[in-house]
């Protein structure tokens, strides 16, 4: 429960604090250049903030879990082929800004939960819960293949500020939902929106390559595209 900081100290070296308190420096931790495993106390209301920075560390995979508490993870530098987040049942903040070469898979929870993604990835798949989710890819990130977003069943919001080279498939169930294809996002391939039952707001002003597909069900949406997307 606390304030964790994985910092990375040189090329398979890292110093690890919790508190303000260093647990293991580059004596201890050598060597690390496959897999960064996270993993708290899952005890609801331990609440945990965890940022990992590898300066210019390559790895493999990192893959955390916060617990079921209020939880924080920024990750920062370096870059890694693969990156997993599985949350829990509390409010959870994600914010990848490391570039992912292969696929990013975050797992939300049931909590009201943030994804913000500032770096490039290959594959974007996020799984959110019943609760109030963001979704945002912001302008300076890239996906170079698909991007699969469900958001669940609770009032939910996705934005799109960056590109996705193929498809993008948006998926949301009953609550208020609203998807934003900015004016400077591009998508290379077909666009589709599954907005389930709510009262769904969508505003398309991006680039679209290929299609897009607009689905809900009971709800009064409002659909707005603009001549940019064209």
């Amino acid at each position: 429960d606390g304030t964790v900081a994985i910092t990375s100290t040189g090329t398979g070296t890292f110093t690890v604090t919790d508190n303000g308190n260093v647990i293991a420096d580059s004596s201890t931790l050598t060597g690390v250049t496959r897999n960064i495993n996270i993993n708290i106390d899952k005890t609801a209301g331990a609440d945990n903030t965890v940022t990992v920075d590898l300066g210019t560390q390559a790895v493999d995979r990192i893959y955390a879990d916060l617990g079921n508490g209020t939880n924080s993870l920024s990750v920062t530098g370096g870059s890694a082929k693969s990156f997993f987040f599985e949350g829990g049942s509390g409010a959870d903040s994600v914010t990848l800004t490391t570039p992912v070469s292969g696929y990013a898979d975050v797992r939300l929870g049931a909590g009201d939960d943030s994804l913000t993604v500032n770096g490039n990835v290959g594959q974007l798949n996020v799984f959110a819960g019943s609760g109030a989710d963001t979704v945002t890819v912001a302008s300076t990130s890239t996906v170079a293949h698909s991007a699969f977003v469900e958001l669940g069943n609770g009032d939910n919001n996705f934005s799109l500020n960056g590109t996705v080279t193929g498809h993008l498939l948006v998926q949301a169930g009953d609550g208020a939902d609203t998807v934003t294809l900015a004016d400077v996002s591009n998508v290379g391939k077909n666009v589709g929106l599954d907005l389930g039952g709510g009262t769904n707001t969508a505003n398309v002003a991006g680039t679209i390559g290929g299609s897009l597909r607009y689905n809900s069900r009971d709800g009064d949406d409002t659909l707005t595209i603009a001549e940019s997307a064209i």
